[in-house]
């Protein structure tokens, strides 16, 4: 892990410099999968956290996989095991609904794999649940910093549905260093017709600046550890073990428990 990071930093796939990429390469998909196969950082702790995030994916991968096989309805899960608990609850952004946050970063494959079966997920087709999503960021990790800032320049240009796949696209298919700043912008500028202008302005911005330190803040609250996590109505953390089917049926659960515990409040 260190020697990725450290090859990220230093800006490099594999051992060929990307400066020395043409454009025509960059816009070659075959090029691109045939030249550089990058080792992308999967999961957040993997530049936060270290060798603690292998500890703690390994440790409640057995228990989601019994549930996994089972339906959610019928499957009783256990907090400490499928779930965690947040010991002070996190205020939420509309308290008249369920609210899901799913934390990510863009570098884990996990979160990549989750993202087709989110869009599937009934839940969120429900009228009282308010999903988003959160970039996971730590101030000590500048790939960390600048994914958070790409998610947030594409809420406030508006061009999020046509960004956020493609980015996850390019580090996991093609093997692209997206900490790259010059990337982004093409990406941008290729999938949602942002100009280079605009995206410079907004990119480096204080409004997306502060956004990021933000998500850095409430991070800390939900206590993430690893990504992706669902967070289910700012009271419990869900994170992916065996399989993010696996998450999502935990989820589920406890989304049912809040809704449940909401329309007691409303008859009292």
């Amino acid at each position: 892990v260190e020697r990725e990071v450290r090859a990220m930093n230093e800006g490099h796939l594999g051992n060929e410099p990307l400066e020395s990429l043409s454009d025509e390469d960059l816009n070659s998909e075959s090029s691109l999968a045939s030249r550089w196969r990058a080792s992308t950082v999967c999961g957040a702790a993997s530049l936060m956290y270290g060798c603690r995030f292998v500890t703690l994916f390994l440790a409640t991968a057995a228990a989601l996989a019994t549930a996994n096989a089972q339906d959610a309805a019928t499957t009783t899960f256990v907090e400490g095991v499928h779930y965690a608990a947040l010991p002070v609850p996190v205020e939420t952004r509309d308290p008249a609904r369920i609210e899901v946050v799913e934390v990510f970063l863009y570098s884990c494959v996990h979160c990549f794999r989750l993202e087709p079966l989110l869009a599937d997920w009934p839940p969120l087709g429900r009228d009282d649940v308010d999903f988003h999503r959160l970039p996971l960021v730590s101030a000590r990790s500048q790939a960390m910093v600048t994914f958070a800032q790409a998610y947030f320049t594409a809420e406030v240009l508006d061009v999020l549905p046509q960004v956020h796949m493609p980015i996850f696209t390019a580090i996991h298919d093609h093997g692209l260093d997206m900490t790259r700043p010059a990337y982004l912008r093409r990406l941008f500028t290729n999938e949602a017709g942002v100009t280079g202008e605009d995206f410079e302005r907004v990119f480096k911005s204080f409004g997306v600046r502060s956004r990021v330190r933000q998500a850095d803040g409430q991070g800390r609250m939900y206590r993430i550890q690893a990504t992706p996590t669902l967070v289910v109505n700012g009271r419990y953390t869900v994170e992916a073990a065996s399989t993010t089917a696996g998450m999502l049926r935990v989820a589920e659960q406890l989304i049912e428990r809040e809704r449940a515990a909401k329309a007691a409040e409303a008859k009292e």
